[in-house]
């Protein structure tokens, strides 16, 4: 078993400010958005971080919200990776904010909101949703939107998991 692979089986997540810290025994471990640190080892966190392809073919989706407070969502769709979800948002009117949930199975079952920042869905361009599904032990995950005005709207296509970190991060 890898390093990693025993970190994964053994490490008990825990969210510190805006890192994920992983609790073992002798050992602390965070995760930036560029490495994870320990006491002497420095990971590449893009390395670490994704462990297959995943489960990156594009779905569309359409919010529509007519008041302030309405949300929206997409189905539950299997995660394979602790990547970023992506998100290419094609149309955009407001400044929808932007989550991604978690749950154990495609019926939404112990869903949690899993969003690792604050977003909003402003820029209509290729982006990631950095989050914890897999962190957390669920295996599914959906995107929702939350109107903050008046007949917002948010059009794209999404996957659970997206390919590489080089697309950029959705803004607040």
């Amino acid at each position: 078993m890898s390093f990693l692979s025993s970190v994964r089986s053994h490490a008990i997540p825990v969210l510190i400010g805006s890192a994920l810290a992983f609790s073992l025994p002798g050992v602390a471990m965070a995760q930036t958005d560029d490495l994870y640190l320990t006491k002497d080892v420095f990971i590449p966190a893009e390395e670490s971080l994704v462990t297959s392809d995943g489960n990156t073919g594009d779905t569309t989706f359409n919010f529509y919200m007519e008041s302030v407070g309405n949300t929206s969502g997409t189905g539950y769709r299997n995660k394979e990776n602790d990547s970023s979800v992506y998100v290419n948002i094609t149309y955009c009117r407001g400044t929808p904010r932007m989550f991604v949930d978690g749950a154990y199975d495609d019926a939404g079952t112990g869903s949690r909101d899993c969003t690792a920042a604050v977003y909003r869905a402003r820029n209509t361009e290729p982006q990631r949703m950095r989050n914890y599904v897999n962190e957390w032990g669920y295996n599914h995950a959906r995107i929702t939107s939350w109107a903050d005005a008046y007949r917002s709207e948010v059009r794209g296509k999404w996957s659970p998991d997206c390919s590489t970190n080089t697309y950029p991060e959705m803004t607040a």
